[in-house]
């Protein structure tokens, strides 16, 4: 793990000070794609260097990979079967064949 700060905007992504310029792509900046990577320049967060080459002089870092194992470490998982016998209320939206889509709370907005 390394931190740098985020210096400029380049095409597929952003340039990384960690001491020497580190190319960050904009697929390894977070979980979820980020639409405006501009607002992220000035910015000082912790990288993951996912390929090095020395000869070239060109390093390629990671966000989303410290934060994948944050999630994972937290226990938190992104979708959890429901509970064998467990009931509750809703509105149920729409059913398919791949699963149930329902609102909890009883909202229809």
């Amino acid at each position: 793990m390394i931190e740098g700060k985020i210096v400029s905007r380049i095409k597929g992504g952003l340039n990384v000070d960690i001491g020497v310029m580190a190319f960050l792509p904009g697929s390894q900046v977070d979980i979820r794609p980020i639409r405006n990577l501009e607002k992220l320049i000035g910015s000082t967060l912790k990288f993951k260097i996912i390929k090095l080459n020395r000869r070239r002089g060109n390093v390629v870092l990671s966000r989303r990979i410290l934060l994948e194992k944050e999630r994972e470490s937290s226990g938190r998982k992104p979708w959890r079967p429901w509970p064998k016998g467990k009931s509750s209320r809703g509105l149920l939206r729409t059913s398919r064949i791949m699963g149930l889509l329902s609102i909890w709370g009883g909202s229809t907005d």
